[in-house]
This record gives C-alpha cells, structure tokens and sequence, in this order.
C-alpha cells in the first residue's frame, strides 16, 4: 500500500509549509489525481484518515479534497484536444487513429486552505 507513504508525504510538505509561515492551522489539503497515476483514491483517503493524526498530529483535522482528472488526448490529424474518461485509440471528431495522450499522470499538491 504505497498511498501511506505518498499520504506521509504530503502531510510532512503541509507541515514543513505550516512551520515556515507562522503555524497557522490547515483546514485542508487539495490535490489532483490522473486516473494512470497508480494511486487508488479510496485507499489514499482511508490512508490520509488513519495515518494522519499519528504521522503529523499537527495537521488534526485537516480534510483531503481529491480532484479526479480525466484523460486527455490530443489529436495531430484535426488538431483537436479532447477528454475520455477510458483510454482510447481513435480521435472523436476525425477518426484517426493514435491520438497522442497529454495527461493522466497527475499527483499534484496543488493548495491548502488555512485559517
């Protein structure tokens, strides 16, 4: 289960941020997960709830928000950039085949909400 490390992890980056500007207390954490990132949002919550009052007992409290992204393709032949919640080998609009895959990779920390 790599999500308690990947939780351990981001909750030291939350506190070591915390420290350096004053400890104010962290309402909670945002992150953005690609659906090819290898991390299942169900076990990386339960990990974040369980682990996380005895990893950083400073961050009590504090509640992860997931944003789950889709897959993104962008297609040479039209020149179009679409979404698919599957992988895909076939552009929607023009039919080519081999649309190039532009996301789906993410694991990004990307803001906590303080008070």
């Amino acid at each position: 289960m790599h999500e308690l490390s990947i939780v351990q992890s981001l909750m030291t980056t939350i506190e070591a941020w915390r420290d350096r500007n004053g400890s104010p207390r962290v309402l909670s954490a945002r992150i953005e997960l690609g659906p090819l990132c290898g991390v299942d949002p169900e076990i990386l919550r339960y990990a974040w709830e369980t682990a996380g009052e005895s990893c950083c007992p400073g961050l009590r409290g504090c509640r992860l928000v997931m944003d789950l992204l889709p897959l993104r393709y962008h297609c040479a032949g039209c020149g179009k950039d679409f979404e698919s919640e599957k992988l895909t080998s076939v552009c929607p609009s023009c039919g080519r085949e081999y649309p190039v895959r532009s996301g789906g990779h993410e694991l990004n920390l990307k803001n906590i909400e303080v008070e």
